[in-house]
Formats: C-alpha cells, sequence, structure tokens
C-alpha cells in the first residue's frame, strides 16, 4: 500500500542537547541569580519544532522559541558528503541567518527525507555571547512511487552553483536535488518559480487559489485566480504579480493577468486578442497558447511565448504596441505583419523555431545597445502541437533544442547563438513543454528535454562548448522546466 506524506503540521516538542560556547560559566552548579549572571548569555530557550507547517512541503519545518537578550539566529541543517568526500559537506549544506530578535518563529527547508536531522541552532547575542543547540527532526520517507532521479554527471566546480529545481505540470512532484542528488524539497501542489527567492503555488486543488510563498513554505501573499495559470507566472519590477491565464469565454490560454502585490486585487487585464489580428484568433479556440512571459524592464515590454503561432513576441507593456516577432515567412503569418514585424535571419541556415516553449531575455553579452540575446526551447513539433504541417517541414519531430539566439532591434533581424539538441536526433524529442536557460555567471546552458521523450527525461548543463557537467535523469513523465538556485 502506498504511503501517504504527512499533510498536516505535525507538532513535536524536542528534548535538545545543549552547548554553550563563550558563555565562560565556570560555576556549572550555581543558578544564574546565584552566580549573578542572570543578565549574561543569550537564554536560549528549549525549541519547539512544527513539521511541514504550511502542508505542502514536507521537508520544510518551523522552530520555535525565544532568547532572553535580542539575537541573531543561524539555523544550519549539515549536508552528507559526496563521492569527492568531506570536501562537499558544504555544498549540500543548507543555513540561513535570520533578523535579530528575542522571539524566534523560524522557518528552515533542506530536511532529508526518511531520517533523523540533526539540526544546528546558534544564537548570537548583543552582548556577542554566543549559545548553540542542536534539535533532532525526524522526517517521513519519500512517497510510495516517486520518480527516480539519478545524477550520471555532476562536476561541481564547472557547475553554474545552487541546488536543481525541477518543476513538473500539475499531479507530478517538483524537487529540489542537492550536489549529491539526494531531494532536499518536494512538493505536489501545481507551482512555478517566480524568483530565486519565492514560488507561487496552488492552494486548493481547483487551481483558483494561490499563494506567493518562499522556499521555506511562508505564504507572503494570496491571489484568487478563477482560471488558474496557464504555464507561466512572473514577478514585474513593482513586486506585482504577472500570470498567463484565460478569461470564461470561446478562446483559451490568451490573457496576462496583473494582480497588486499588496492587496491580491487583479490591477488589469492584458488581452493579446486585442492586439493580434483576428485571422489569427479565429483559427482555434487556442490559437495562441501562451506559455511563457519574461518582462523586460529596460523598455518596459513583455516578450511571450505562443506555441500555436511558433512566435515569440515582444509587446508593449500595458499599450500591446508590437515590437517584433521571431516567426517564420508562413502562410498564416498577415501580410502586414511580415512586412512590420518579422525578423530577418543573418545566417543563411537559419531554421525559425516551432511551438516553441521558455522564451527569455539574457543578460547582455555583446554591449550592442542594438541587440537583445533570447534563451528558448525549440520543441521543433509538427501541427498537432503547431500550424505546419510535417509534409512541408520534413525536419518537424525529428529533434528538439535549447536555442540561444541574438536580435538587432534596430536593423530587424536575428541570427544564431548556440543550439543544442539537433545532433542528439529523435532521442530528446519533446513534442511539448521542456526549458532553456543560460548564466551568465559560468556561461553555461541549463536545459530540460521533457513531454515525449520514450526514455524518461533529462536534465543537462553544458558549457560553450558543449561540455556535459551535469546530467540528471528522470524516469518519468511531467517535467516541465528546471533551474538553479543559491539557497
Amino acid at each position: 500500500m502506498k504511503k501517504k506524506i504527512l499533510a498536516s503540521a505535525v507538532l513535536v516538542t524536542i528534548t535538545l542537547m545543549v552547548m554553550l560556547g563563550g558563555c565562560n560559566r565556570t560555576d556549572a552548579g550555581l543558578s544564574d541569580s546565584d552566580a549573578g549572571l542572570s543578565d549574561i548569555g543569550v537564554g536560549l530557550s528549549d525549541i519547539t519544532v512544527t513539521l511541514n507547517p504550511s502542508g505542502f512541503l514536507p521537508l520544510t519545518a518551523r522552530l520555535d522559541f525565544s532568547t532572553r537578550r535580542p539575537a541573531r539566529v543561524t539555523v544550519t541543517v549539515p549536508g552528507k558528503g559526496g563521492p569527492e568526500g568531506e570536501g562537499e559537506k558544504a555544498l549540500n549544506t543548507w543555513t540561513r541567518t535570520y533578523p535579530v530578535g528575542t522571539s524566534h518563529k523560524l522557518n528552515i527547508m533542506g530536511l532529508y527525507a526518511g531520517s533523523t536531522n540533526t539540526v544546528t541552532v546558534q544564537a548570537l547575542g548583543d552582548d556577542g555571547l554566543v549559545e548553540t543547540k542542536t534539535v533532532e527532526i525526524t522526517t517521513a520517507p519519500m512517497p510510495e512511487y516517486f520518480p527516480d532521479y539519478e545524477l550520471s554527471v555532476v562536476q561541481p566546480e564547472q557547475m553554474e552553483p545552487g541546488w536543481t529545481l525541477v518543476e513538473t505540470v500539475s499531479g507530478a512532484y517538483t524537487v529540489v536535488l542537492d550536489y549529491n542528488g539526494d531531494i532536499r524539497w518536494y512538493t505536489r501542489s501545481r507551482m512555478f518559480a517566480l524568483s530565486k527567492e519565492r514560488f507561487i503555488v496552488a492552494l486548493n486543488s481547483s487551481d483558483t487559489e494561490w499563494g506567493e510563498v518562499d522556499w521555506t513554505g511562508v505564504v507572503h501573499q494570496r491571489y484568487h485566480l478563477p482560471m488558474g495559470i496557464h504555464h507561466d507566472a512572473i514577478t514585474l519590477p513593482n513586486g506585482n504579480l504577472l500570470a498567463a491565464s484565460a478569461l470564461p469565454r470561446d478562446t483559451i490560454n490568451d490573457v496576462i493577468i496583473e494582480y497588486d502585490k499588496d492587496t491580491g486585487e487583479q490591477v488589469r487585464v492584458f488581452d493579446l486578442r486585442e492586439f493580434f489580428p483576428q485571422e489569427y484568433v479565429a483559427y482555434d479556440p487556442n490559437w495562441a497558447h501562451n506559455n511563457s512571459l519574461w518582462y523586460d524592464e529596460s523598455d518596459d515590454t513583455l516578450i511571450v511565448s505562443l506555441r500555436t503561432l511558433s512566435m515569440v513576441v515582444k509587446l508593449a507593456y500595458p499599450t500591446g504596441e508590437v515590437k517584433w516577432a521571431l516567426c517564420g515567412d508562413y502562410d498564416y503569418v498577415s501580410p502586414e505583419w511580415k512586412e512590420r514585424y518579422l525578423l530577418r535571419p543573418l545566417n543563411a541556415d537559419f531554421r525559425f523555431q516551432v511551438a516553441q516553449h521558455a522564451a527569455m531575455k539574457l543578460d547582455d553579452i555583446d554591449n550592442n545597445p542594438d541587440t537583445i540575446d533570447i534563451m528558448l526551447f525549440n520543441n521543433n513539433a509538427p501541427a498537432t502541437q503547431s500550424r505546419l504541417p510535417t509534409s512541408e517541414y520534413p525536419y518537424l519531430g525529428t529533434y528538439s533544442e535549447g536555442r540561444h539566439v541574438r536580435i538587432n532591434e534596430k536593423n530587424m533581424t536575428v541570427e544564431d547563438v548556440w543550439a543544442y539538441g539537433r545532433e542528439m536526433g529523435t532521442k530528446y524529442y519533446c513534442s511539448a513543454l521542456s526549458d532553456a536557460n543560460r548564466y551568465s555567471g559560468t556561461g553555461n546552458y541549463l536545459l530540460t528535454f521533457c513531454r515525449g521523450m520514450s526514455n524518461g527525461e533529462v536534465v543537462c548543463e553544458l558549457t560553450r562548448d558543449k561540455q556535459t557537467v551535469f546530467e540528471l535523469q528522470i524516469d518519468a513523465a511531467g517535467g516541465y522546466r528546471s533551474d538553479r538556485i543559491v539557497f
């Protein structure tokens, strides 16, 4: 029988082993008042542990305790060493320092499943003295029938730093793995990462109530989205939420809604139907299938990925003025769009993406103010996911790829910079979903090959010269996106 993971908060009071560091209490047999030490030391109380306080993050906990003096507290969940020995423990250790206070309610993450985790709590008082306690937190095993995650390549010294987030679609598990491939965080709730600090998660089974949450499970804001979130949500520079969604009407996946960060109330509806030719809209109820959002703060624009149209479009926000469209000169593209908005390829062998996902703007690379670099995942899928027939485009369905292109917005041109996947052929073909990232620190690319693969799913990190420095094999379907996060 499948074991059920603990879904509600479990309150556990722990007996602690206390280590007094720096207090210099030589008269251990005397009370504080007898020894004249009542004002000396942090005064760290016993610690109460609540496992999984949010109800949807089983490898998180909350620590409740007090200190007699104002103290800055650091909590550490020690990591395990890897194949290279003790030196890898630091990479797999989770630690966080919290603001100064006397009443402490600290949410933590990074616990190992099915283990007794020895967690260190160190309090630095305003008098400079330190007091340390350890608390043991026992977690339930991973759920039965959980997918297998196998690290086949891991080279920490060449990787983008951080643990690896693997997001999934509804019904599958989203996980965070450390450098050893151990799962240190997971949820089965539907969620989308908003930033390196927060994500948005469905709080009910109908996906209408959502919470903006940090990785330890603290809910910072709640939102009501009657039609849910389709594939993506982001945080605007002003802190407001922007979500791909829909309206109750005859078309779907063609609306972007902004919500106020303070009130959670709807601010505006950005309706893609208002900015595109009606012959596009009339094609199918899912005429656009918007599957990604990226806000360009430099010129207040949105970059959206429209899968059905095989089109990545830059639009002014919130006016909707079209800036450019990354799309082939296909029959269904209107004459006006061909003349005004389509980008012209610079390299003769350039192939436009088809049924793409996860379009994002990269940091500046070439120091040219006229250009921007775009990363996307080119699914290269035929008519079931796009409007292109295989009879006219025989390469459709034969490969998928992570793709980096450079757009000159002044000259309205586009050129290839980097790609990986075509050389893998049908082995890495993905009919839907999937993801591609590039990190400016290392220049590495993190690619997620998902839906439709016959041999499971793969997350891989490659250098500019396509050396694989990280590879994760997943023996299940349902993956969507991956990222590298330093917690």
